[in-house]
């Protein structure tokens, strides 16, 4: 693959607790109880999280949302703050991940790298 990342990464949701009893939701990275999935996002630059709102009615369009922040109990992180804390995708809005990748691409490497040590 030509790309300028390395690697993307699509997993479900694991629902788990942490060491303090509370509710937390990762990557499902099997392995350890979650230790492999903490490892894994500790390493990531970003770790986006994709959720659909539940609606009272049935005929409301559907909300996905976007997570980049990390809002208990789902875990997200944008290391190169490119994205508010969250963001609403369209209905059929199939480029939001190429829209990402660009917005990081367009930080200079020397930005990115500043970036990622904070």
């Amino acid at each position: 693959m030509d790309a300028h990342y390395n690697s993307i990464i699509i997993c479900t949701a694991m629902n788990n607790e942490d060491p303090e009893g509370e509710s937390i939701v990762l990557p499902f990275v099997v392995g350890k109880g979650y230790a492999i999935s903490s490892a894994c996002c500790a390493e990531m630059d970003m770790v986006l999280y994709y959720g659909v709102a539940r609606q009272n009615d049935k005929q409301a369009p559907t909300i996905r949302r976007l997570l980049a922040e990390t809002y208990p109990p789902w875990f997200a992180k944008d290391r190169y703050m490119v994205l508010p804390r969250w963001t609403d995708v369209e209905e059929g809005d199939f480029t939001i991940l190429a829209d990402i990748i660009d917005d990081v691409l367009e930080i200079s490497p020397e930005e990115r790298k500043r970036l990622k040590a904070v």
